[in-house]
């Protein structure tokens, strides 16, 4: 669940190198990938609203949702920029 983190960290690099080298066939896999993130993405989001519940008051959450949201977002509009470019 937290491997996501991880993969995260360096994806837009990997994204960025990919596209200035012009190498198609690696944004391809990356496209690929970033459906798998958001679905880590969302599932880590799940487990921390569970685990948020449990120790604290709802108060707070939302600006978590929000960033949470807003990763989601921004990874959907990363994919939808590379299928365009493909």
């Amino acid at each position: 669940m937290f491997d996501c983190l991880s993969i995260k960290a360096d994806f837009r690099n990997l994204c960025a190198n990919a596209y200035r080298k012009g190498d198609k066939k690696k944004l391809k896999k990356l496209l690929k990938d970033i459906v798998i993130l958001i679905t880590k993405v969302n599932n880590l989001r799940i487990a921390h609203r569970e685990l948020w519940m449990q120790e604290r008051k709802i108060q707070g959450w939302e600006i978590l949702d929000k960033r949470y949201g807003g990763l989601i977002a921004r990874l959907e509009t990363m994919g939808s920029r590379i299928e365009r470019y493909l």
